[in-house]
């Protein structure tokens, strides 16, 4: 395992980590929240009438996030990895620490400096070690796998907090600035409900600019 470059090849008969975060995600936001979920979250989204859809799915995400930590930890979830010739199942120990990063990039994202072997390489479970898995959650949670809930219909007005900083950023790098990222931002499919005020308490402090006398201001 000492080529870290990643190939571009998937490992076999195995999905990368945030697809399967994505699919557990997606499966509990189609279901109702279960008693203990609150403890969960990461973040406290206050729902108010016309964002409870939204407010589920944000906290699906928490949730999802939380359950696919605690498989890598213990071991229920094993990863793998493509070296240059062959599939390598990961050392668990390698996650002392499990980000959310890395779980909705799918890739081994840390904090650590130096940056060891492992940093940045894809991450990838066999499907079916996630079958196990999501079966096991599913049916931990709501009872039984069957029958699958009918799709509840959702508010895409509503993105949560952290896609609309995540937009601010895109709209910023495009060259927005100032009082044009709002519209900017809203003008982007799927992010034209949100309030321009929304947008600039989150954007303000954002982005420090370097002013004529080198002191840096807000924008």
């Amino acid at each position: 395992m000492g080529d870290t470059r990643d190939f571009g090849i998937a490992v076999a008969d195995a999905d990368r980590l945030n697809d399967c975060y994505h699919e557990l995600s997606e499966a509990f936001a189609q279901r109702p929240a279960v008693l203990g979920d609150e403890n969960l979250l990461s973040r406290h989204v206050q729902a108010t009438p016309g964002n409870e859809d939204w407010v589920h799915r944000c906290n699906s995400e928490d949730v999802a996030q939380r359950y696919i930590r605690a498989g890598l930890m213990d071991r229920r979830l094993p990863v793998w990895i493509r070296t240059a010739s062959s599939d390598d199942l990961v050392d668990h120990y390698q996650f002392v620490t499990v980000t959310n990063r890395m779980i909705s990039t799918g890739l081994y994202l840390t904090d650590n400096l130096p940056k060891g072997q492992m940093e940045d390489r894809p991450l990838w479970i066999k499907r079916a070690d996630w079958r196990v898995f999501f079966d096991g959650v599913i049916t931990t949670r709501y009872g039984q796998l069957d029958p699958t809930p009918a799709p509840r219909i959702l508010s895409l007005a509503h993105p949560c907090e952290d896609q609309i900083i995540a937009m601010i950023r895109v709209v910023h790098a495009e060259g927005s600035r100032g009082r044009k990222i709002p519209k900017a931002v809203r003008a982007k499919p799927g992010f034209g409900g949100v309030k321009s005020e929304t947008i600039k308490c989150l954007s303000v402090g954002m982005f420090p600019r370097v002013g004529r006398a080198g002191v840096k201001v807000k924008e």
